[in-house]
């Protein structure tokens, strides 16, 4: 059974994780239909629904991929699902609905990295 995965961070290419996608196939680059925060902490983003929008909320941009499940329980594994970031199914711009990985421990409270504000209404992390 094949998945499509949406990769906003360090598994897209040219970043240190994208080996585990080696072997997927590369389907395009799109943005999420909603409208998320990220922050970045350490040189790793981490997405968010957050609350109310302050002017940081933005479409995620990101690549998708189709992967097997061999290749989605690594990713699992990677992003500690469901305990540090969960995987959640996301409506995307292009190519319907994709597997994201969010983080659902965000408080703005404890918050420890810096917020990307959008450009044009999109977040990316470079």
């Amino acid at each position: 059974m094949k998945h499509k995965i949406f990769v906003y961070g360090t598994l897209k290419r040219g970043f240190c994780n994208h080996f585990y996608l080696e072997g997927s196939t590369f389907l395009g680059t799109t943005t999420t239909r909603d409208r998320y925060f990220m922050c970045v902490d350490r040189g790793i983003p981490y997405v968010f629904k957050g609350g109310r929008d302050s002017g940081f909320k933005g479409f995620v941009k990101g690549e998708v991929y189709l992967i097997d499940v061999a290749v989605l329980k690594s990713l699992d594994l990677l992003e500690e699902h469901p305990y540090e970031y969960f995987r959640e199914r996301v409506e995307l711009k292009n190519f319907g609905c994709a597997w994201m990985y969010l983080y659902p421990h965000f408080s703005f409270g404890f918050y420890r990295g810096r917020l990307i504000k959008p450009k044009g209404g999109v977040i990316e992390f470079l």
